[in-house]
């Protein structure tokens, strides 16, 4: 080999290793980038379902208000026959489910345990919404029906609600809450 050969060869042998090493960094700002990515789809995601637990958790608890608060039967009996009592009682199912998968997790962050806290507080108003409602289900045509797939997660919420009864003006009302850990 003459010496331009071999001056050419090494030339080559360096222009590849600072493509290499130029394509090693191009990726690692690929990957970077990725992450980055990634845990702001992750943060948006949370925000979102946070959002989306609140809404739930408003819109329940004006079901309770409106139900709970009237005095006439009538509101109550349209509730009933109005609202989607699967659905509720497959929602209360699904925060229970999702708490289960959280508790068999590892450690958790403070975002999981605000999550965690948001998904107990709509399952059981769920709950407290499906136990309300089946005193004005007299013929068990709705609320029993709805639960009977959901009875695990049932039993769970139920295990943490408390209730009161009241006589007030000749009528019986119950009130349910969140019992204290």
């Amino acid at each position: 080999l003459t010496v331009r050969q071999v001056s050419m060869s090494r030339q080559q042998t360096l222009a590849g290793l600072v493509k290499s090493e130029s394509a090693k960094s191009q990726d690692a700002q690929h990957a970077a980038a990725d992450r980055l990515e990634l845990a702001q789809m992750i943060e948006l995601s949370r925000w979102r379902n946070n959002i989306r637990a609140r809404l739930k958790i408003a819109a329940t608890t004006c079901i309770l208000a409106v139900v709970e608060g009237g005095e006439s039967q009538i509101i109550p009996h349209k509730v009933l026959t109005t609202l989607q009592w699967t659905g509720i009682a497959e929602q209360m199912n699904s925060c229970y489910q999702s708490l289960k998968k959280q508790q068999a997790g590892a450690e958790e962050d403070a975002e999981d345990l605000k999550e965690r806290a948001q998904l107990f507080e709509e399952g059981i108003l769920y709950c407290f919404c499906l136990k309300y409602m089946v005193a004005y289900d007299e013929d068990n045509q709705y609320i029993l029906p709805a639960i009977k797939p959901h009875r695990q997660a049932m039993k769970y919420f139920s295990h943490h609600t408390g209730y009161v009864e009241i006589v007030r003006d000749k009528r019986l009302e119950r009130l349910f809450f969140q019992l204290p850990d």
